[in-house]
Parts: structure tokens; sequence; C-alpha cells
């Protein structure tokens, strides 16, 4: 159908002719209207990517081919065309010479590819990837913390294959002299060696307990 010339995706942006054949005589000796419909025809199968063959063109009707080789196209064109080598026909179809199947080769190897990237780095990348990633973001062995502060790492498996508990123990808070929430047995402790006027011990060390007068 005519209509695939015409699809909305993405096709090749130019045609690439070899400046060889728009020097040989088969494209100079031919009349200037000749050269412009075959121009017109590499165009048409570059944006259909047809690889330069245009299959059931010998059914088209005449404004099919108005549309596609422009003003003053039509079959009888196209039979002259063939008969000065700018193309011929096989079967009912239609085969454009100097058409550059090659060039069209590269231009889909190319853009599947960019297809392909543009997939991966939406959906972040394939799944070895992706996994890799994540990996080296957590680390082998990521560190987690209790409720309280301490560190605890994920259970390290023994020799034997049982889980061997690495969590760190976790440290009580220390009770700093002088405050209120003080144990009642350290508070009883200081007050009782004040009103005796001995010595307190904390800790080891032994200091002079501060002597109450009351008048």
């Amino acid at each position: 159908m005519i209509g695939d010339g015409h699809r909305a995706r993405s096709t090749m942006p130019a045609v690439h002719v070899p400046t060889t054949l728009l020097a040989s005589p088969d494209f100079l000796m031919v009349t200037a209207a000749s050269r412009g419909y075959w121009i017109a025809l590499l165009g048409f199968c570059a944006r259909a990517e047809n690889g330069g063959r245009v299959a059931g063109a010998a059914k088209w009707a005449e404004a099919q081919w108005a549309i596609v080789l422009g003003s003053g196209g039509s079959r009888a064109v196209v039979d002259v065309l063939a008969t000065e080598g700018l193309c011929e026909w096989s079967s009912g179809t239609l085969i454009v010479s100097g058409y550059p199947t090659d060039a069209e080769r590269v231009y889909r190897a190319q853009r599947s590819g960019g297809r392909k990237g543009a997939a991966e780095r939406w959906s972040g990348g394939p799944p070895k990837t992706r996994d890799k990633m994540r990996s080296d973001r957590m680390g082998s062995d990521p560190i987690r913390l209790t409720p309280t502060g301490s560190p605890i790492r994920s259970p390290i498996r023994s020799p034997t294959g049982s889980p061997t508990d690495t969590a760190a123990p976790e440290r009580e808070p220390s009770v700093a002299h002088g405050q209120d929430d003080a144990p009642a047995g350290v508070a009883k402790g200081v007050a009782k060696g004040v009103a005796k006027g001995g010595h307190v011990r904390t800790h080891g060390t032994s200091a002079p307990a501060t002597k109450v007068v009351m008048s």
C-alpha cells in the first residue's frame, strides 16, 4: 500500500546516493524529468524502508503514481524510467536502481539500539545491572540500628552452616552523680555518710562528706 511510506514513526532521514552514480552516464544521459522522478522514487522507498523494492506496484492506480512521483507522475513515466535503466520490473514489483540498501540496514540497526538503550534507562537498566547497583549502595553486610542506637549486623553463618549472632550487646546508660533519677540505694548511702560526717565512696574513690549543720 502507498500508505506504508507515510507511517508515523522514525524513518530514514536522508537518501545516501553515491556521487559516482550521479556522475555516471546512466544518470546524466537521461532527461531532467526522468532524473527527478527517479529521485522521487528513492525518497519514497527510503520513507517506506522497503529496500528499494515496491511490492505490488504493478497494480497501482494512476492516482497513486501521481502521489509518489509528484506532478505529471504516472505508470507511463515509470515504464520510461525502466527503459532508461533507472528502475526495473520483477513479477509486479518495482525495483529502484541505485537504492542504498546498506545505508538502510545500518539505520535500522542504530534505531533498534537506540530504542533498547532508552528502554533500559527508563527502567533502571538490565536486571543484573540494577541488582549490582542496589548491592553497591547497601553493601554486602548492611548495618542496622536498634531503637537505642546500637549497631546490629546481619547474622554470619558458622563453618557448620548454623547462624552466629553477631549483634553488638546493648550498653546500659550510665547514671550521672547527683541526678534525681539515681538509684535509691545510692541516695541512701550518700545521705548516711553526710549525716555521720564520714567519707562517701563513689566508684572506688573516697571523698569527704559535707557536714550539714542545722540551726
